[in-house]
């Protein structure tokens, strides 16, 4: 992408080299290639995740965001909203908000743990699993038609980085 205003390149996630650093500086992260690729997937990933199912959501009253907690809770349940929030890169106040919404819709539970109730955990509701599972399947169906529209070569190369940052994060993750 182009950057209108001083005819910079941008990436994916909006950002110019100078953007990059300043946030890198400001993260106090050292100067080098493990930096770069940390603050370049922080950014990419949900970016592309939100560009290809942009138009799941703009004929849903469901955001980004809310379809990303569903599976999240799903996978990980029980854990705490400062977890959850963490996971997905989310602030608490904007994470928070978000599941008192979801809460009051009933795809979601919040919990009080017995040995301290002040630390609040969540659970997905049956409702919940619902939602998730109907918002699953257009979901598989209109990113299937997106790789459609990409050249076999694009896509296998899509596939092939996929594998490839999975076999690198499972390498050092096990």
């Amino acid at each position: 992408m182009r950057d209108a205003e001083n005819g910079g390149l941008r990436d994916f996630a909006g950002m110019t080299e100078e953007a990059w650093n300043a946030e890198a500086g400001a993260a106090g992260l050292p100067e080098d290639d493990a930096r770069r690729a940390a603050l370049e997937l922080t950014a990419m990933l949900p970016a592309v995740m939100k560009e290809l199912m942009k138009d799941i959501f703009r004929d849903n009253l469901y955001s980004f965001k809310e379809f990303m907690i569903l599976p999240l809770v799903k996978r990980e349940p029980g854990m705490t909203m400062g977890y959850y929030s963490e996971r997905l890169f989310m602030s608490k106040p904007n994470f928070s908000q978000l599941v008192d919404k979801m809460v009051n819709n009933g795809y979601l539970e919040r919990k009080a743990q017995e040995r301290d109730r002040r630390t609040i955990t969540l659970e997905v509701t049956r409702k919940g699993e619902e939602k998730a599972m109907e918002l699953r399947a257009p979901q598989s169906r209109r990113l299937q038609e997106r790789f459609s529209e990409y050249s076999a070569e694009d896509v296998q190369s899509l596939r092939q980085s996929v594998a490839t940052i999975n076999a690198i994060i499972r390498k050092y993750h096990h």
